[in-house]
């Protein structure tokens, strides 16, 4: 999982196949869910398009909030 500092609409224009919305935190504010390398893969992409998003990346075993 990983919370991304960009709404659900926007998010959702970088998500791939497998990785879902988990949780909106806020306006502005989503967690996303799904495999790892994919989550890594995006997070990596929206930083590339504007370093100043917020992103992390969550430390847990087994994601939740999603399939």
């Amino acid at each position: 999982m990983a919370v991304v500092g960009l709404g659900r609409n926007v998010v959702k224009k970088y998500l791939k196949e497998g990785l879902v919305v988990a949780c909106e935190n806020g306006p502005e504010t989503v967690t996303i869910s799904g495999n790892r390398e994919s989550l890594a893969a995006v997070v990596d992409l929206i930083k590339t398009d504007n370093s100043d998003i917020f992103t992390r990346m969550l430390p847990i075993r087994v994601a939740y909030h999603s399939r």
